[in-house]
């Protein structure tokens, strides 16, 4: 019988995260001056139902956009000007979606790219990939 509640137990527990939006980001680590860097965002749509979503990505200082070339908007984040590409993606049930972009470093150093904002627009829940 105690088997039977814990075999119940994890399969109910399955269900309930089987709700949830994955965002995963890939992108290289390392790239040589002048090298663009293509950053590939893919996330799902769990639901039964067709979703919008909302995907805003918030881009380094220090880059210069080479696809899309220009940027959708300007936000303050830290009390710097950056540049938002942002998407508006239909996605049908369990469904997957991805997007690229591409951009290039300005300079040598150490660039980080903030995680990618997924927003469910109709529960208004946010999402990050890593």
């Amino acid at each position: 019988m105690k088997k039977l509640i814990l075999i119940l137990f994890l399969i109910l527990i399955n269900l309930v995260y089987a709700q949830n939006i994955e965002v995963v980001k890939e992108a290289k680590n390392n790239i040589v001056l002048g090298e663009g860097l293509e950053v590939r965002v893919i996330f799902n749509n769990p639901y039964n139902n067709i979703y919008t979503f909302e995907v805003k990505e918030v881009l380094p200082q220090g880059v210069t956009l080479i696809n899309p070339s220009k940027a959708d908007n300007f936000e303050y984040h830290d009390g710097i000007l950056t540049s938002v590409y942002r998407w508006n993606i239909v996605l049908q049930p369990n469904e997957l979606a991805s997007i690229k972009y591409k951009i290039k470093p300005d300079h040598l150093g150490e660039y980080g790219i903030k995680p990618t904002t997924i927003i469910d627009t109709v529960n208004s829940k946010y999402y990050l990939s890593n």
